[in-house]
């Protein structure tokens, strides 16, 4: 049965069935870890990029004072913040990460 969303101002929602654990310092909080591979070609040679991303509530990014910097543990492994970017209406931000 698929899950329908009344509540949009509940986010908690739309993370109850695929976050992982994750924390900023002593922040502990849940978000949904991604690792899509994009593949290109470039001077005739296939490159391969791997792009770690992290959907998480807005309201976690201010509660634990996430930035551009800091190191998140995602399932207890380390990654920088890249990049902080809000989706849609800015109630879920995508974290853009590299592994440390």
């Amino acid at each position: 049965m698929a899950t329908t969303f009344n509540n949009f101002s509940n986010v908690s929602e739309f993370f109850r069935d695929f976050a992982v654990p994750c924390a900023c310092g002593a922040y502990a909080f849940s978000g949904i870890f991604d690792r899509p591979d994009d593949t290109f070609g470039m001077g005739g040679v296939n490159v391969q990029n791997t792009n770690y991303t992290l959907q998480v509530a807005a309201t976690d990014i201010s509660l634990g004072l996430i930035d551009g910097g800091s190191v998140v543990l995602v399932q207890s492994l380390p990654y920088i913040v890249r990049d902080v970017v809000a989706l849609d209406d800015g109630a879920i931000f995508q974290l853009v990460l590299t592994k440390q």
